[in-house]
């Protein structure tokens, strides 16, 4: 009987340690699970994916800061019960996406080859920077005192000030940047088993280092700020991005894919796959109506190579 009433001691024990060990975040991470293999996690309206390959788990962005990515990736352990990370990859090289790069910092990071230049060059926290975070921490402040709010409006606002602190905190103390380690210029693709992560580089678009991903045997894709919903692109068509580009990746990942289950951007809700062909279409009309326009930028590169500088602001 004694021995009964110490294996009971003991698993209370236990259970009470691990649910101390997995606190949960003072901040709301929703979770999204999409298999057996695959898990999207969004916090502060940026979308991290967890791949669980048979060769290990491969993280697709880092979110907003160091401090952010280490409760997901704490989750992400927990769901999947492994943490043998072995590729982190980064869609583009904004801040909000790749901040969180250095939590890993055993692991091979992937990304287009302007990417690295692209995160090395960025300064994250500068005096703009946090001053910016401030003044959304205190606008969210003044929003709670704001009469008539629900319980659940109260929630998501507090919720939302834990994790921008923390952003903050990150940004003044923690960051540093951690630039890919592995580059590509066009195509790329990790052989992870049972599972096979393709990338290819957009062109310049939303900036000069976005890609796209997909999983054939998931049937997903992954689009970054490329796309921000069903109907609408993360840039302006004009002459300076590479809309044959785009269209080019899209119709490989079209072909290769044949049904597309969901698109993952890189902010807001997934949709459904045959938004994808929809953009396409999209994008193509409306290249359609620029295509044969000249771009003023342009121009003027081609005056400044053929000209001095002053010659060129005097004359134009």
């Amino acid at each position: 009987m004694l021995q009964q009433k110490s294996i009971l001691l003991l698993c209370l024990f236990l259970f009470y340690f691990i649910d101390a060990c997995h606190k949960k975040p003072d901040f709301l991470i929703n979770v999204n699970r999409l298999s057996d293999r695959v898990a999207v996690f969004n916090c502060l309206d940026v979308s991290v994916t967890a791949v669980a390959s048979s060769k290990g788990i491969i993280i697709i962005d880092t979110n907003r800061s160091p401090g952010i990515m280490k409760k997901i990736k704490e989750e992400i352990e927990n769901i999947f019960g492994r943490n043998d990370f072995i590729y982190v990859i980064n869609t583009h090289g904004h801040w909000d996406h790749c901040s969180g790069n250095q939590v890993f910092n055993t692991v091979e990071i992937v990304g287009h080859k302007n990417c690295s230049n692209y995160i090395k060059n960025s300064r994250i926290n500068s005096p703009m920077k946090i001053w910016s975070l401030e003044n959304r921490i205190t606008k969210m402040r003044e929003d709670l005192t704001l009469p008539e709010k629900t319980d659940d409006e109260v929630k998501f606002i507090k919720d939302n000030i834990a994790a921008w602190k923390i952003v903050l905190q990150d940004v003044k103390n923690e960051y540093f940047p951690s630039p890919p380690t592995i580059t590509f210029n066009d195509t790329m693709t990790i052989y992870a088993g049972d599972l096979t992560i393709k990338m290819i580089f957009c062109g310049n678009a939303h900036t000069n280092n976005d890609i796209f991903i997909y999983i054939p045997e998931e049937k997903l894709v992954f689009t970054g700020d490329m796309f921000t919903d069903e109907s609408r692109f993360g840039f302006s068509i004009n002459k300076l991005v590479d809309v044959p580009r785009i269209i080019s990746s899209m119709d490989k990942i079209i072909r290769d894919l044949n049904e597309i289950k969901f698109i993952i951007p890189g902010h807001g809700a997934l949709f459904h796959g045959n938004a994808f062909i929809k953009l396409k279409q999209l994008l193509e009309e409306k290249h359609k109506l620029t295509g044969n326009r000249e771009s003023i930028v342009k121009l003027l590169e081609t005056w400044i190579e053929e000209l001095e500088t002053n010659l060129v602001v005097k004359k134009y």
